[in-house]
């Protein structure tokens, strides 16, 4: 099953939908204490989000989509900008935001790669090794650019973002692969 433009675009629209409902979620509010931040601070706390959620993308893109739909997605989510009547100026530094944010996670994500390649949890099972890495890569680097680089271990912002993504990661692999999907499905649960 070959993904199309239009399959992309439908989870640009999911990511986005999703980064916003846990930015509104009481839990995730109370955790980065949105009540006592001024608004632009709520703001680049929300595009991290968003940034993650496409982050995701990307990397299940490195699995899944040719680089020209990924490609295809990040113009999606700028064109979803500009309709929002984002000014221009603001467009550039989403796509710098973008590009940095990808770079930064693709690299991480090859180390958690590398890491687990030892680790006897993931021998016979590379599926969930690349699942693994695409959540914890995302994770660390969302709490911490959230957190400005103050993380706590403690911090359960860390159990939220992580959630976020597993869930976020199980619907853009059914979206952009649904029949791969249900055949990886069968394996772990027989």
């Amino acid at each position: 099953m070959s993904t199309s433009v239009k399959q992309v675009t439908t989870v640009v629209d999911l990511i986005a939908q999703s980064a916003y409902d846990l930015w509104r979620s009481k839990e995730f509010q109370n955790m980065v204490g949105s009540e006592t931040i001024p608004e632009r601070e709520q703001d680049r706390i929300f595009n991290e989000l968003e940034v993650t959620g496409l982050g995701l993308l990307a990397l299940a893109g490195e699995e899944l989509l040719d680089t020209k739909l990924v490609d295809k997605a990040v113009d999606k989510f700028i064109e979803t900008l500009r309709s929002y009547s984002i000014e221009e100026e603001f467009i550039d530094q989403w796509r710098l935001l973008i590009s940095s944010r990808f770079d930064e996670f693709s690299r991480d994500y090859q180390e958690a790669l590398t890491i687990a390649e030892e680790w006897k949890e993931f021998q016979e099972d590379e599926y969930l090794r690349m699942s693994w890495a695409k959540v914890e890569t995302l994770t660390i680097d969302s709490v911490t650019h959230i957190r400005k680089g103050k993380i706590n271990p403690e911090d359960p912002l860390w159990i939220i973002i992580r959630r976020w993504l597993v869930v976020l990661n199980g619907i853009i692999l059914q979206k952009l692969a649904g029949r791969k999907k249900q055949k990886m499905k069968k394996k772990f649960t027989n």
